[in-house]
Parts: structure tokens; C-alpha cells; sequence
């Protein structure tokens, strides 16, 4: 048995040999931070922020946006109390699950027209006129961003977003018995091919702000409302 003390050293002696030195330490952590970066990239790579694009066939290439597939606006008729109220972006071409042929629910769902008279606040690059062609849309994914959202009475994302499109709001006519959530529709529209005819459905119009609630005169009474969809 050696002298009192002499185990104690011993065991402060191994303890002091497993320290890393200060580089070493800082080394690992680096590794360490470093690889749980490249597991939340990853991750982040493996999810993506998707949105709709309506008005429009693709998506925006320029921003890395993926076109999921693209299709054609979609509601309840406008001038039925009941069914849907939102609007969806159906596929053009759609797949058939368990059916029956025939007209047994009559819940429809019809295509969706534009209605646009003296106020068209759209560009016309891509189709003119506007008036009751039936509209399309796509559905769009960003890879490599985990969040979006659109912006109504914008034209600009807020700072450290990336604006995926601008355009203006459109919803159903106040008028109408049918209502609708209110949508972005991108700036210079495109419509289906072979659509112009009246056929109604659903039908979008501008949105106009309207003083009294809102506050003017931030808002300006009767003035079509811009929005941008964002992405970050």
C-alpha cells in the first residue's frame, strides 16, 4: 500500500490527462455546431414553403419556386347560398378515386371567370381581354424557405422576404349569395385556353377599400387593393 495521499494524486494525475486543451475543446464544439447546421439545413431542405399562385400557369423560376402541378381556379357558383366558399386550385387533369356517375349531391364545383369592367388594374401581357376568361393557377414550392404569406395592401415583401409575385386582391361580388375568401392574383394574369365564353360559376372581382373602418387616409375610398406573396 503506498504513502496517504499517493491514490489521490494518482486519480488527479489521470484526471488532468483526459483535459483537452483549450484548441482541442474549441475544435470539437466547431464540429459540433458545424453538423448540427448541416442536420437543420437539411432538414429545412427536406420541408419548403408552398403557396398558390393564382392567375398564373408556373411558378417563379427566378425566386427557385418548383411548379407541384398546374391547374385552373375553382369555387362554388357564385349565386348559391350553400357549398364551398374557398377557393381551390384544381389539377388539370385530374385522378378518379370510388364514383358514381350522375347528379346525386348537386354540390358543384365550377371554374372560376374574371369580371373585370372599367376598373382592371391588371397588365395584359400574357391574354386581353380578361372579361369571362376562366382562370388558372399553380401550385408552387420553394425549397430551400420554410414559411409564406400574402400581404394584402402591399406591393413589397418586408425586409429579409422574397417576393414570389405581386398582384391584386380578388374575391366574389358582395352582391352575390355565394361568398368567397379573398385571393392574390398575380399582376399580369393568364387564363384556360379556350375559356372566354359567359359561363359563370365562380367569379372574381377587385377588391376596393372602403373608408369608415379602415383608416383613411392611409386607405383611399374606392381604390383597388394591391398584395404580394412572400416567402423566407
Amino acid at each position: 500500500m503506498g504513502p496517504p495521499g499517493e491514490a489521490g494524486a494518482k486519480e488527479t494525475e489521470i484526471s488532468q490527462s483526459q483535459l483537452l486543451p483549450e484548441e482541442e475543446k474549441q475544435a470539437l464544439i466547431q464540429d459540433i455546431e458545424t453538423h448540427i447546421y448541416k442536420h437543420y439545413k437539411q432538414n429545412i431542405t427536406h420541408g419548403g414553403a408552398t403557396y398558390i399562385r393564382w392567375g398564373r400557369k408556373w411558378c417563379n423560376n427566378a425566386t427557385g419556386a418548383q411548379t407541384i402541378y398546374d391547374g385552373v381556379a375553382a369555387s362554388g357558383h357564385y349565386n348559391v347560398h350553400g357549398g364551398g366558399g374557398n377557393y381551390q386550385c384544381l389539377p388539370k387533369i385530374p385522378q378518379w378515386g370510388r364514383y358514381t356517375d350522375g347528379e346525386q349531391s348537386a354540390n358543384w364545383i365550377y371554374g372560376v371567370e374574371y369580371e373585370l369592367h372599367a376598373n382592371n388594374p391588371f397588365l395584359s401581357n400574357n391574354i386581353k381581354p380578361l372579361q369571362d376568361q376562366n382562370a388558372v393557377c399553380a401550385a408552387c414550392r420553394i425549397e430551400n424557405r420554410s414559411s409564406s404569406m400574402m400581404v394584402p395592401g402591399w406591393l413589397n415583401c418586408p425586409a429579409d422576404w422574397t417576393t414570389e409575385y405581386q398582384g391584386y386582391l380578388m374575391s366574389s361580388h358582395p352582391t352575390h349569395p355565394g361568398r368567397s375568401t379573398f385571393v392574390c392574383v398575380d399582376e399580369d394574369p393568364e387564363a384556360y385556353a379556350h375559356g372566354q365564353a359567359n359561363e359563370d360559376g365562380g367569379l372574381w372581382y377587385t377588391v376596393e377599400s372602403h373608408c369608415g373602418s379602415l383608416p383613411c387616409p392611409f386607405y383611399v375610398q374606392g381604390r383597388e387593393l394591391p398584395c404580394v406573396v412572400c416567402t423566407k
